[in-house]
């Protein structure tokens, strides 16, 4: 089988984020059984086609305009190519190609998650309305396509929009045992984020959070996996708020750097006002790490509040403070958080994954 997959980016992207992990992990292992192409924008140096991971990556245009290069040329591409289906993974603006294809492709769809009016954190009034609108499409334009969520929110979320539930199939994403495991810890203990640095992650309200723990003479250590354009905010809040001690920026590392991270962090910090599922936080478990997360849409499917860690209402940086506290000075309740996140953590397999997504795509040609 030929499958097309559409997505903003490839995971080489320096924009990559687990929406791009979820589809390597996936694909790649179902590019042993079937031929699959991915479609995206391109980025400073990179290569227009290449193979990566056994899965063929073509890159057009940008990613200012990567959409309106689809609308114009998926036609007449997927005909060339002569996929035999193709998957349309919504992030943040559709790319509508039930409507493009009209029907002469079988078509699928992904969703990670919706952003409704948390866009509007994210970027100025104009461009957040365009997505706004664009989401709200999704119902007329899609309401016949089969769509794989990553959590039971994701479904709901599709439903009240339009699309009818019985289409909707739930395909968490994975971990990869092999990789991320635990390992014996050093004696120091420190706080861990690993993601985008984008406004909506609020990643602030973690600095907030340690500026209070110090006024308890409460000094923890943070460190900041990822990049994005929320980066300069955040280290002016650091120096603001006199963390410079405390606060580490990693910036972008390798996998097996970023497993050695989690692997000695104490807590995993996940204060995102939106989540498809929250990959970090299994990959944290994985590694017996708990989490503190806050109790929005996707964290609050991918945390098991009370036993995995805790959930706090979104914002509510006071309590997040106490939770960091309470389980930064109670070892062996960390620890007991941490085992039950690594047993949760362990029923979700990419392996499982790939093999839901199979199921589905063949639903497809049904």
């Amino acid at each position: 089988m030929r499958i097309l997959v559409i997505n903003w980016q490839d995971w080489t992207n320096p924009y990559a984020g687990g929406a791009e992990v979820y589809i390597r992990e996936i694909f790649s292992r179902l590019a042993d059984k079937h031929e699959i192409t991915l479609l995206c924008s391109g980025f400073k140096g990179s290569k227009r086609e290449e193979i990566l991971d056994n899965i063929n990556i073509v890159r057009r245009a940008n990613r200012l305009d990567f959409n309106f290069w689809v609308y114009r040329n998926l036609a007449s591409f997927v005909r060339h190519y002569k996929f035999d289906v193709v998957i349309d993974d919504l992030n943040k603006i559709p790319f509508y190609s039930p409507h493009i294809l009209k029907g002469s492709v079988k078509t699928l769809a992904l969703m990670m998650h919706l952003f409704k009016e948390a866009i509007f954190k994210e970027t100025n009034p104009l461009f957040a309305s365009y997505v706004y609108i664009s989401e709200r499409l999704i119902g007329a334009l899609y309401k016949h396509t089969l769509f794989g969520v990553l959590s039971p929110v994701g479904k709901l979320e599709l439903s009240k929009i339009g699309i009818p539930p019985e289409n909707i199939y739930i395909i968490p994403p994975g971990v990869d045992e092999e990789k991320f495991r635990p390992v014996e810890k050093t004696n120091k203990k420190y706080l861990l984020y690993t993601g985008r640095l984008k406004r909506y992650k609020s990643v602030d309200h973690i600095l907030h959070a340690l500026a209070i723990l110090n006024k308890r003479d409460r000094r923890y250590e943070l460190e900041i996996v990822g990049r994005g354009d929320d980066e300069t905010r955040l280290k002016e809040i650091v120096k603001a708020l006199k963390l410079e001690k405390q606060v580490h920026f990693a910036g972008f590392v390798d996998e097996d750097s970023l497993v050695k991270k989690y692997q000695q962090a104490s807590i995993l910090i996940q204060p995102s006002l939106k989540e498809g599922w929250g990959l970090s936080v299994t990959e944290a478990g994985a590694c017996k790490v708990p989490v503190i997360a806050s109790d929005v849409p996707g964290l609050s499917d991918s945390v098991v509040n009370n036993k995995t860690g805790f959930l706090y209402a979104y914002g509510d940086i006071n309590t997040m403070a106490e939770r960091i506290e309470l389980l930064m000075e109670d070892k062996a309740l960390r620890e007991r958080m941490g085992e039950e996140n690594f047993k949760w953590s362990m029923n979700f397999t990419w392996d499982r994954a790939r093999d839901k997504m199979e199921n589905l795509v063949k639903r497809v040609q049904e």
